[in-house]
């Protein structure tokens, strides 16, 4: 799917999401690379977002964990679907122990297939609830940026902790 912007010029919602980070403070990226957040990825390059790519989802998320701990900014950690999302879990519930900003953004099954055991597929909404501060799922093009940008303000205000957005294949792309 696609956004249009008041110029005319369409971007992907991957690309829109990349912006609204940017514009929230984010200045780094970890992420084990996935074909679920490919689309999500080409957006952060574009924005100068440093993309550090990790050899395990933990790792991504411990690292964006130091760097929100130590900077007050939201660092972001991005998973792909079911075993990746998974695997951000220790590092996110760290964050919430050291009450370090970090966005994590798991990248999910596409919307048609949700609910019918599609390869991989975890409601990480339901899973990450109890360890984060906020979790949400943009269903929609059209909601993608504001709920990115809610999700930095969640991260950031009160007590900074760990938020989580996931986005289905076919709305990030």
């Amino acid at each position: 799917m696609s956004m249009t912007e008041s110029q005319g010029a369409t971007i992907t919602v991957g690309a829109a999401l990349a912006e609204g980070l940017a514009r929230a403070g984010v200045k780094i990226a970890f992420t084990v690379p996935g074909e679920s957040v490919l689309g999500l990825l080409e957006g952060l390059a574009a924005n100068h977002i440093r993309v550090v790519a990790t050899r395990h989802e933990s790792s991504a998320a411990f690292m964006a964990e130091a760097v929100g701990q130590l900077t007050g900014r939201p660092a972001l950690c991005i998973g792909t679907r079911g075993p990746g999302a998974a695997n951000l879990a220790i590092g996110l519930y760290a964050a919430q122990a050291d009450s370090a900003p970090v966005i994590a953004i798991v990248g999910g099954v596409r919307r048609d297939v949700q609910g019918r055991e599609a390869f991989q597929e975890l409601d990480v909404v339901r899973a990450f609830e109890p360890i984060v501060k906020w979790a949400a799922e943009v269903k929609d093009a059209a909601d993608a940026v504001a709920l990115v940008e809610r999700a930095a303000a969640m991260a950031t205000r009160g007590r900074p902790g760990p938020v989580l957005l996931a986005i289905p294949a076919d709305v990030l792309d």
